[in-house]
């Protein structure tokens, strides 16, 4: 029996799907990690009921230059496994576009988007990160909503309703004293829902129009967009009007890749293909 463990890691949340070639399916959830906000220690280290011997990890930021510590490390706990390291990009890819050529954008706790040729991400918009871009991401959400609050751009109501969960004071310096601050900022993409709705959408289309402008109108070709992540499913109504407006085509969209990803490798199992 042949054992395969699938990682999908984000900054905030860690997903750990285990797959056999006899069909068993096992999905787990570990603190997210991201080397660059966190410290290799940090590594999520995952268990498995039985060997693996396959092992694929993605994650957010997880460019070339990690894969080596990443797999010194792995290979203490899964010693004759095979290894493979990508983006989250890519699962993202994986599971949305599969074997065909696409967009594919993740808009999550951050944003990110690139082009698949069907094996590989050949083209991936450069991003400074959620200092500088992240647009539409659940961090860019939440600051633009504090921007507005304390520039006094909220009603009454809506500064009532965000007061009761934490005061405007308490959460900046809750932000700046987080060692990890965007995790902590984007967290408040939730007041979004206390917000009304004349308020709300303003703020979404803004930052939904940024990322249109950097991101999507970077891609020319006439292949499906796919998109990703907690902030794109919540958005949702708002990207596909978007992309009738700009006459492009609307894939997938889906707040987490967990079945797509599982249903990709299964069948590449059955066909003995990884």
């Amino acid at each position: 029996m042949k054992g395969y463990m699938i990682i999908d890691c984000g900054a905030t949340t860690c997903k750990v799907h285990v797959l056999t070639s006899e069909g068993y399916v096992n999905t787990t959830h570990l603190k997210g990690f991201s080397p660059i906000v966190h410290d290799f220690e940090s590594l999520p280290i995952p268990e498995a009921p039985f060997p693996i011997t396959s092992f694929y990890f993605f994650g957010t930021g997880f460019e070339e230059i990690f894969w080596a510590r990443a797999q010194k490390i792995y290979q203490q706990y899964f010693p004759d496994a095979s290894f493979y390291f990508g983006t989250d990009l890519e699962a993202a890819a994986l599971a949305t576009c599969k074997d065909a050529s696409g967009y594919v954008h993740v808009i999550g706790t951050g944003s990110a988007s690139a082009r698949w040729d069907g094996e590989k991400v050949i083209r991936e918009v450069p991003n400074l990160g959620y200092l500088f871009e992240d647009y539409a991401s659940g961090y860019d959400i939440a600051r633009e909503i504090i921007r507005w609050w304390k520039a006094g751009d909220l009603n009454r109501t809506e500064i009532s309703r965000l007061s009761d969960i934490i005061t405007l004071e308490k959460l900046i310096q809750k932000v700046y004293q987080s060692k990890s601050s965007k995790n902590t900022l984007a967290n408040y993409s939730i007041f979004l829902n206390h917000l009304e709705n004349e308020n709300r959408n303003a703020i979404i289309n803004t930052r939904l129009e940024q990322f249109y402008n950097k991101n999507i109108d970077k891609f020319t070709l006439d292949l499906p967009h796919h998109f990703v992540g907690s902030m794109a499913f919540l958005m949702k109504d708002f990207i596909i009007e978007k992309g009738v407006n700009r006459a492009i085509k609307i894939g997938e969209i889906v707040k987490e890749t967990d079945t797509l990803l599982i249903e990709y490798f299964k069948n590449k199992i059955t066909n003995h293909n990884v």
